[in-house]
């Protein structure tokens, strides 16, 4: 079976419309070690650090074929977001406005229920009922069905958004243009290579994790959303996605990541925004200052 572009769109923003109201289950029950550690994760994460070679993996901006309204610098504005499930009364979300710094990775946190994946939804524009308004570093001021097209996510369960016979046909439908080439080493940089004539429903949880990363990398859509991309993965994984996240940061994506796993964070994020009960209560950058304090919060979490 085969689908066009708009049918994929179609299906990925259904079957992410059909979780509406989920809540994370299993959040990952691991800690940071001793401070140390932590030091030693942030030293590696903001000093000599080695990234994937992007450039031959992800258009830059002004390449002339990267993704729509892919901005050459500042930030994304989400503003005046208030979001009410049906039959409720009070916003589940309710933020003035927030800033998604281009080319930088930005963890959303906070506990079961604080609104992370409703805010992320709002983002993406997949609920109609969403009410907000993201703008753009040149001023274009980005309604809901035009965010559509701007944004990517890869849901928590992945099994809802794999839709091809193959993993190389997942990549590749997702590309804006169809380049096996590149798809190729997009599933080489993931260890999924060997894979790619596989069916993805096929593979192990971690692998079809990875093959919808693939597919969110492969996209080339300027904004590119994660709903806890580490969910399931070995150690050995989630360093290798923190590296492919960083490397879509540094080819000038926003990167907007829902977790709770303290370690990818220090080692993939530049900045935190921890939301509570729907409203953002905390907004800081991810550095020497901050580690602690990011550690702290995340395994209170899951404790």
């Amino acid at each position: 079976m085969s689908y066009s572009r708009g049918a994929f769109d179609a299906l990925h923003h259904h079957h992410a419309d059909h979780r509406r109201g989920r809540r994370f289950h299993g959040a990952i029950q691991r800690g940071v070690g001793p401070d140390e550690q932590v030091g030693g994760r942030i030293r590696a994460r903001h000093s000599g650090r080695e990234d994937l070679p992007t450039d031959r993996l992800f258009l830059r901006a002004g390449d002339g074929r990267a993704g729509a309204g892919l901005e050459l610098a500042g930030s994304f504005r989400f503003t005046d977001v208030q979001y009410t499930y049906p039959h409720q009364t009070g916003d589940a979300v309710d933020i003035d406005g927030l800033d998604l710094p281009i080319g930088q990775v930005t963890a959303l946190t906070g506990v079961n229920g604080a609104g992370k994946t409703t805010f992320a939804r709002c983002l993406q524009g997949l609920d109609k009922r969403c009410r907000g308004e993201l703008i753009t570093p040149s001023g274009e001021r980005l309604r809901r069905q035009k965010r559509l097209k701007r944004c990517f996510t890869v849901l928590q369960d992945v099994n809802a958004e794999l839709f091809t016979e193959s993993v190389i046909d997942e990549v590749m439908l997702a590309q804006p243009e169809e380049n096996q080439e590149l798809a190729l080493k997009i599933l080489a940089e993931l260890d999924l290579d060997a894979f790619a004539q596989r069916h993805p429903l096929s593979l192990s949880g971690g692998q079809k994790q990875r093959v919808a990363i693939a597919a969110a990398l492969a996209s080339e859509r300027p904004i590119i959303i994660f709903d806890e991309p580490t969910s399931g993965l070995d150690m050995r994984h989630i360093q290798q996605v923190a590296a492919m996240i960083r490397g879509l940061a540094d080819a000038q994506r926003t990167v907007v990541v829902v977790t709770h796993d303290p370690e990818f964070a220090l080692a993939a994020c530049d900045y935190n925004i921890r939301l509570n009960r729907g409203h953002a209560t905390e907004a800081y950058p991810i550095d020497q200052s901050h580690a602690q304090r990011l550690v702290d919060s995340l395994t209170a979490d899951v404790a």
